[in-house]
């Protein structure tokens, strides 16, 4: 999820209806700063936070090998430590890095048989996630309006990215 220093929690579906006054408007930034946030959900408690930036070189945004890099490196050690990891189920959206071969290699591997997750001919998913599914993640559901809701009706919001990140850090 992004968490904006302005406070907007999803500006793509931002739209204001109202009575009286149909030309008030609001101003905000077009590009606001911003914390790009993974988490994960689970029975034994929360996996994260873990934060991405931009990298140095030509890759731009999060790919499928940032993100089988990052559940080696981070998601995958942080669940080893869960009483249940062997029973453990992961489920991921379809979004385009969760269906690049090495990242559903990965999840074959750590996960045999146990993780959702969308399709490809070459790793079919023990489980089918819908590309266009309704049906939500656990964090979608619950985690990120949580998180926004503790950190933007705070009376001191935060005003710079190192507050903002303290502040994801510190809810409870």
């Amino acid at each position: 999820a992004h968490f904006h220093l302005d406070g907007s929690v999803n500006r793509q579906d931002w739209i204001m209806w109202a009575d009286k006054n149909p030309h008030w408007f609001d101003v905000r930034r077009l590009h606001p700063q911003k914390l790009t946030v993974w988490m994960g959900i689970g029975v034994e408690g929360v996996v994260g936070p873990y934060y991405f930036w931009e990298r140095q070189g030509n890759e731009r945004g999060i790919n499928g090998r940032w993100m089988t890099e990052f559940y080696q490196d981070h998601v995958i050690p942080e669940l080893h430590t869960w009483p249940n990891f062997n029973s453990l189920i992961e489920q991921h959206e379809g979004a385009p890095p969760h269906i690049l071969g090495d990242f559903l290699e990965l999840l074959g591997q750590q996960f045999p048989n146990r993780w959702i997750g969308r399709r490809t001919r070459a790793h079919p998913a023990p489980v089918t996630w819908s590309p266009r599914s309704q049906d939500l993640t656990a964090c979608d559901y619950w985690l990120w309006g949580y998180m926004k809701g503790r950190i933007y009706h705070r009376e001191q919001r935060p005003s710079t990215l190192e507050e903002l990140r303290a502040a994801i850090e510190g809810v409870d």
